[in-house]
């Protein structure tokens, strides 16, 4: 999708893809215990970094600009222009997040520390992201640490850079089993108990 380069394609697909969800959502019953709403965890623009990661193919490309252009433009079709949202977009994953790891080997996603410096930080990987939040309602953290600190527990990261220096509002989900990963996969802290308080402190 990223080679098309053309930011209105990837607006009409943003917005098909909100009307179907909008639709949908409008016509099912719905089961408010299991988080049932009307956000879709989407766009996924980590960079591609290895052709060996298994979500290559949902991730536009390796270039920050064009992979910013295509998360700003999907956004904003998949949310509306109109005055309520039509379906909330959730940039993912944030940050670094481009390792699966299988089993029995020593790194993977849930306990992978990305070790990255501020020159490529700011040139790389944070501008899609910036991108993408400005537009979108929600961001999800990844599994991943980022030069030591888990990111769903990343003061750095999720205050100082997301919400105070890009001001974005909206709000912060962690990964499927992120927050248990702060302490099982990472061990940042002592316990899941301690894991819960420094996520929602970031």
């Amino acid at each position: 999708l990223g080679t098309a380069f053309n930011n209105t394609l990837y607006y009409q697909i943003g917005t098909a893809i909100g009307r179907e969800g909008r639709s949908i959502s409008n016509l099912r019953k719905h089961d408010y215990g299991v988080g049932d709403g009307l956000t879709y965890w989407s766009p996924t623009i980590n960079l591609q970094r290895d052709p060996r990661w298994g979500r290559n193919q949902e991730v536009p490309g390796e270039d920050p600009h064009l992979t910013g252009q295509y998360s700003a433009a999907f956004v904003k079709g998949l949310q509306g222009t109109e005055t309520k949202i039509q379906m909330g977009a959730c940039c993912k994953h944030f940050l670094a997040n481009s390792m699966e790891g299988g089993a029995g080997e020593k790194f993977n996603r849930h306990n992978f520390d990305a070790r990255i410096n501020d020159a490529d930080l700011n040139d790389y990987y944070l501008p899609p992201f910036q991108d993408c939040v400005k537009e979108a309602i929600g961001v999800m953290c990844s599994y991943n640490a980022l030069n030591g600190v888990p990111t769903c527990a990343n003061d750095w990261l999720l205050k100082t850079k997301l919400r105070e220096e890009w001001n974005f509002t909206g709000y912060i989900v962690s990964d499927c089993g992120a927050l248990a990963d702060i302490y099982n996969g990472h061990h940042y802290t002592n316990d899941n108990t301690e894991a819960a308080a420094v996520s929602k402190n970031a």
